[in-house]
């Protein structure tokens, strides 16, 4: 049995990253969230309303120190804010 490598690791996230940010910029995707033991290098923020179906939600990356954003925050109304929050 083989471990994965820093590099395979980073890999695995950085598609993870990908996907919420594709998902979050209007693309017919499925967002995907894993979590990782190590810490991880993006930060997703999701405020719902689960009586009204909205949920705002932002992504920011990690660098230099500081979380950046990645997206502007972005409103999710019906299946899409569902898609988001069934995955968290």
């Amino acid at each position: 049995m083989s471990e994965a490598s820093s590099s395979d690791a980073d890999a695995d996230y950085s598609l993870n990253r990908d996907s919420l940010k594709g998902f979050l910029d209007g693309k017919d995707i499925e967002p995907e969230i894993h979590y990782n033991e190590n810490g991880g290098v993006v930060r997703l923020e999701v405020y719902y309303s689960a009586e009204a179906a909205v949920a705002y939600a932002q992504l920011f990356d990690f660098s230099n120190y500081a979380y950046e954003p990645a997206t502007e925050i972005v409103e999710l109304r019906g299946p899409r804010a569902e898609k988001l929050i069934s995955k968290l």
